[in-house]
């Protein structure tokens, strides 16, 4: 609206003279208030329209758009702009502790475009990390599976036998054999992850689930996390946008659709939106 306003002041100022209503007529200080108010809240009105996309990968930019928020706010705070001085403030009163929000750094991290570039604090990295190594060894791993158990009740009782097998020595294998698993699993947890490190950045007309699609033979593992988090929505405007389609398709003069077809409308709906 103040955008409209400032670029039409010139028409808006002749159309209230001839009408007569100087009085609502803006001044030099309040139209230079209005610009820069436009000012500050053009990166917010940007930023609102990436993380409230559905088409795209969107989670992923929260970190990296609040970064910019914050820089660009202060860079017109420094200008002496008013507005923006307080808008720096509630974006460090409300974006403190973002990088410490897991979900939004591990899906900030795998995104290939980004990386440690979406980090101001290095610490964080490697807390993200560390975190994505333990995830990465569940994933290889498979907790949540019924764990290989080892029974004593099968050493025989004869003592020719036993020395050929024992009941303690099949369990001392046992252990062997998982912690060589383990320290494979590490090591090629660590190994995809230092690959991923050393990949070059993308450019922002590339895809990263596509990127993420071409690399999964050699970083299998990483590549289930990236799934995981770059497939989350940053915001609820999607399912929002479906409330009030649902409210358009169901009116007074519809209300007698069945469920499974205002279901179905909404998903064709959806589904021509997106092509």
């Amino acid at each position: 609206m103040l955008d409209r306003l400032f670029k039409q002041i010139q028409a808006v100022t002749t159309a209230l003279c001839v009408l007569g209503k100087h009085s609502m007529c803006l001044d030099d200080d309040e139209q230079n208030q209005v610009e820069q108010a436009i000012a500050a809240l053009q990166p917010f009105e940007e930023v609102t329209k990436e993380v409230s996309t559905e088409n795209f990968v969107s989670l992923s930019k929260v970190i990296p758009l609040t970064t910019i928020l914050t820089t660009v706010s202060s860079d017109l705070s420094r200008e002496g702009n008013a507005l923006a001085g307080h808008l720096v403030e509630q974006c460090k009163k409300r974006f403190v502790n973002i990088e410490q929000n897991y979900p939004l750094a591990a899906s900030a991290f795998l995104h290939p475009r980004f990386k440690h570039l979406a980090f101001k604090n290095t610490d964080t990295i490697q807390v993200t990390k560390g975190k994505l190594l333990n995830e990465m060894k569940n994933v290889v791993s498979g907790v949540g599976s019924s764990e290989t158990s080892v029974s004593t009740d099968t050493v025989s009782e004869s003592p020719r036998t036993q020395t050929k097998s024992t009941g303690i020595w099949k369990i001392l294998d046992f252990t062997r054999e998982q912690a060589e698993k383990e320290r494979s699993t590490r090591t090629e947890c660590h190994v995809e992850l230092r690959r991923y490190s050393e990949e070059l950045t993308i450019t922002r007309d590339k895809n990263p689930l596509d990127w993420w699609k071409t690399r999964e033979h050699i970083m299998s593992n990483l590549s289930k996390c990236a799934k995981k988090y770059l497939g989350i929505v940053a915001t609820s405007v999607p399912s929002e946008r479906l409330f009030s389609q649902a409210g358009l398709v169901v009116s007074d003069r519809r209300s007698c659709l069945k469920p499974e077809n205002v279901e179905m409308m909404l998903f064709l709906n959806s589904y021509l939106k997106q092509k």
